[in-house]
């Protein structure tokens, strides 16, 4: 059996902020935490797209899953995974969360990951 120990690092919603990253290795790894700041249960979408556009972006997952059910009040982390990153490559990634009955509600934030 294999483990792999993955580093992560957190962020939590900053509307419009740039996280930047450089990484010795092919694999980076960051929590996303979704908060449900209403008093009902609402199922959540987590949207991985080019910065500025709704182009998908290769090499990019949502663990455990793009469209979380959070209760009233309730916080859930979401685990991005920056994938066969190559030498020299940055890739960035724009990661929106929202109700999915308000899209227009959602929280943004621009990643860019460099890979040394």
């Amino acid at each position: 059996m294999a483990i792999a120990v993955i580093p992560t690092i957190d962020f939590s919603g900053e509307d419009g902020g740039i996280v930047s990253r450089e990484t010795t290795s092919s694999m980076e790894s960051l929590w996303v935490d979704i908060e449900n700041t209403d008093t009902v249960a609402r199922r959540f979408s987590v949207r991985v797209a080019a910065p500025g556009s709704d182009a998908p972006v290769d090499g990019v997952r949502v663990l455990p899953d793009n469209a979380p059910e959070l209760n009233g009040g309730e916080n859930r982390r979401v685990l991005l995974v920056f994938q066969a990153l190559r030498p020299g490559e940055l890739r960035e990634a724009e990661v929106c969360y929202a109700p999915e009955i308000r899209p227009q509600d959602a929280t943004c934030t621009h990643f860019a990951i460099r890979r040394l």
